[in-house]
C-alpha cells in the first residue's frame, strides 16, 4: 500500500498521508481509502465536494483546530466536516480575528475615501454654479452699464433669476445643480458657503437656491443674489 491516498475533490487533487487519515479511522476519508473500498491503493478517489474548502478540513484533521479566513463561514464549513463525518468541536474553530479587524480597517479606509472623493466632487460643483452666477450677473451688468448712460450700478443686480432646463444658455449650469439636488434639499446652508466661497470675491453673495417643482418631473432652480458692495455703501 502506498504511502498517500490521491483524493480529487471538485477537480482538485490532494495527496494525503495515510499515517493521517489512520489516526482518524471512523471518518468517511479513512474508511474510502482503506483496503475494503480502495481495490487499488494508487487510484484516485473522488468526491463531489468543494475542493477549495477542502484544504481547510485536512488542516483540522492534523491540528485539531482551524482558524477560517474571513470568506469562509464557520457553519459551512462545520456542515462540510461532518460530510466526512469528522468530530466537531465548534470551540476549536473561529475566523481570523486579525483578517477581519484588517478587513474593516480596509472598508474604513475605502469609507472615507468615496467621501473625501464626494467632498471633492461637491466643491468642484458649487465652484462651478459660482462661476455661472458671476457670468450670469456681472455679464448683465457690464452689459448694461456699456449700454445704457442711465444704469445705475445698484440696479444691475436682480434679486432672483431662474434656471430652466429648456434653456440652451442655462442648461450646463442646471445640470450642475442636479448633481447635488439633494444635497440643496437636505442641507442648503452648507452649499451657499461653498458658493459664496467664490462669489465673495467679487463681492457677490447668493442668499438662497430655491427649487420647484413645476411638474413632478422637471424642476426650476430659482436664485436670489445680492451685492455685498451696494449694501456696504448703503449702511
Amino acid at each position: 500500500m502506498t504511502e498517500t491516498a490521491q483524493f480529487n475533490v471538485g477537480g482538485i487533487v490532494y495527496q494525503v498521508s495515510r499515517s493521517l487519515l489512520q489516526s482518524h479511522p471512523d471518518t468517511m476519508l479513512a474508511k474510502s481509502a482503506s483496503d475494503q473500498w480502495q481495490e487499488d491503493p494508487e487510484s484516485e478517489i473522488f468526491i463531489e465536494r468543494n475542493g477549495f474548502r477542502f484544504q481547510f478540513v485536512l488542516d483540522y484533521l492534523r491540528d485539531g483546530c482551524k482558524c477560517l479566513p474571513i470568506t469562509e463561514s464557520k457553519i459551512d464549513f462545520i456542515k462540510e466536516l461532518e460530510y466526512y463525518n469528522i468530530k466537531v468541536n465548534a470551540d476549536k474553530i473561529e475566523n481570523d480575528k486579525m483578517q477581519k479587524a484588517n478587513w474593516l480597517k480596509l472598508q474604513e479606509f475605502v469609507q472615507s475615501v468615496r467621501a473625501e472623493s464626494k467632498k471633492f466632487q461637491l466643491d468642484v460643483i458649487c465652484a462651478e454654479i459660482a462661476i455661472y452666477v458671476m457670468k450670469k450677473i456681472l455679464g448683465d451688468y457690464f452689459e448694461k452699464c456699456f449700454t445704457s448712460s442711465n444704469y445705475a450700478p445698484h440696479n444691475s443686480i436682480s434679486n432672483e433669476y431662474s434656471l430652466y432646463a429648456s434653456d440652451s444658455n442655462e442648461k450646463e449650469c442646471f445640470a450642475k445643480c442636479e448633481q447635488i439636488r439633494d444635497q440643496i434639499q437636505q442641507d442648503p446652508t452648507l452649499i451657499y458657503q461653498k458658493v459664496n466661497t467664490y462669489l465673495n470675491e467679487v463681492r457677490l453673495e447668493l442668499s438662497y437656491i430655491i427649487i420647484k417643482d413645476t411638474t413632478k418631473k422637471y424642476y426650476v432652480y430659482i436664485f436670489k443674489v445680492k451685492d455685498l458692495e451696494f449694501q456696504d455703501t448703503a449702511n
